[in-house]
């Protein structure tokens, strides 16, 4: 009824105007040049209705047209948008199967598709990188960072990996500085500046990127051992004992913070307490440089009374061989050859058999017997002893095999931080650092 009365009311409303102007005398004129048209008053009005009505469908019919062509090209773009998608997801997974010439060839239709876009470009970095072209992987990737985040990040990500992988740790870690201003939670990136500072020695860098550990963990190991490098080259004595402190919390175990504590407490006259921190140094990481302390003569102290004090150390740590072998260097260098002897067998009983024991045994049996065919009998039998047994122990790098005459915060070799440990010979190979991939299957 309603859409009957919306027709019929301006059809009637029309009709009326219409015959109301056929009863309004007038004409109306229009001149062209020479040309005069005369009509009704009543004609010229329908005339002028008409042609309003034409002009308005004329109108609609090319909105309707210009409507009908914006979709037509929507669903066109919107078609390409899906086969782009499809290529996309096809290439992903020739990626995951390791098709990197797939995964090409179906980058480069998504492209043609879509255009060049951040996930085309991530895709085309990656599936270049798995055939090995870095150069067009590089590329790619170099065009992803350039567009701005997010997608910026994921080009920085592709330029660390194809760096990482490459041996250049510097551009690696150029390309994590500048994924770490745009993500700093991204954990590959701050590994990369991290490993970049510490082989370069910036230590307080190194320790603004590692969080705080806890005592005797890896990373609180890793951590003692950028203290160390930081207290080194600090000037002020009381800050470096500082750090010294917290590294010998943190890894209770390494040696070289014990020692490095006693040498600043000796250096800053405070005896007592380094005397303290030797013992406690000797108790729970007893070892060759803090021996070397020990051994250190005091002021007014003869070799009787160094050999009694030593001896009180290595009793406090509980038959440790390099405490034992400590002991008896120094009943040795006091001419006590039964004490000598009796702390060497107690360091062979610890399972301290390497060179160093069966070479003092030697030294012990040519000063004891010095003219004697029994002395030097015993001393060419240990002497065999140690040509046989393990080498002396030494640092070794955890993460390349390399052998260092001194303890160092990082490998000079491989630059790993914190990788060096103590034995006789290379320890297993670590964990190395990893850059984990950005999404599944790349």
């Amino acid at each position: 009824m309603r859409t009957a009365l919306r027709i019929l009311i301006p059809i009637v409303l029309a009709v009326a105007l219409a015959l109301w102007l056929m009863t309004v005398p007038g004409l109306v004129s229009l001149r062209f040049g020479a040309y005069a048209v005369e009509a009704p008053l009543w004609l010229a009005g329908l005339a002028t209705v008409l042609l309003l009505l034409l002009l308005a469908l004329l109108v609609r019919l090319l909105v309707r047209l210009r409507v009908a062509g914006i979709r037509r090209r929507a669903r066109r773009a919107m078609r390409r948008r899906d086969e782009g998608d499809e290529a996309i997801v096809g290439a992903l997974a020739a990626l995951a199967a390791g098709d990197g010439a797939g995964a090409a060839r179906l980058a480069g239709r998504a492209r043609k598709k879509v255009g060049e876009t951040p996930l085309t470009l991530l895709v085309e970095g990656h599936a270049a990188r798995a055939q090995r072209n870095d150069a067009r992987a590089k590329l790619a990737f170099g065009r992803l960072s350039e567009i701005g985040p997010p997608g910026a990040f994921l080009g920085y990500r592709g330029l660390a990996a194809l760096a990482f992988e490459t041996g250049d740790k510097d551009e690696a870690a150029a390309s994590g500085r500048a994924a770490l201003a745009m993500r700093p939670d991204a954990q590959w990136a701050r590994a990369l500046v991290f490993d970049a500072a510490a082989r370069q020695g910036d230590w307080r860098t190194a320790l603004t990127l590692l969080p705080s550990a806890p005592k005797g963990s890896e990373e609180g190991h890793r951590r003692a051992a950028l203290l160390l490098g930081a207290a080194a080259e600090e000037k002020d004595q009381k800050a470096a004992l500082r750090m010294v402190e917290e590294a010998v919390e943190l890894a209770p175990d390494l040696a070289p913070a014990h020692a490095a504590r006693v040498a600043l407490l000796e250096a800053q006259g405070q005896r007592r307490r380094a005397n303290s921190a030797l013992e406690r140094g000797i108790v729970t990481a007893a070892h060759p440089i803090l021996a070397a302390l020990a051994l250190a003569p005091r002021p007014g102290e003869d070799e009787e009374a160094r050999s009694r004090r030593v001896e009180a150390l290595a009793s406090y740590a509980n038959g440790s061989g390099e405490a034992e072998l400590m002991a008896a260097q120094a009943a040795f260098e006091a001419k006590l050859w039964q004490k000598a002897r009796s702390h060497a067998a107690r360091a062979k009983e610890a399972g301290l058999d390497d060179r160093r024991v069966f070479a003092l045994l030697s030294q012990i049996a040519a000063a004891e017997n010095p003219a004697t065919e029994a002395g030097r009998a015993e001393a060419e039998l240990h002497l065999r002893e140690a040509a046989a047994a393990p080498q002396e122990p030494g640092w070794w790098c955890a993460a390349c095999g390399t052998r260092h005459e001194a303890w160092a915060p990082v490998c000079s070799s491989c630059g790993a931080v914190a990788s060096l440990r103590w034995g006789s010979a290379p320890p297993p190979p670590e964990r190395t650092l990893a850059l984990p991939p950005p999404v599944p299957g790349l």
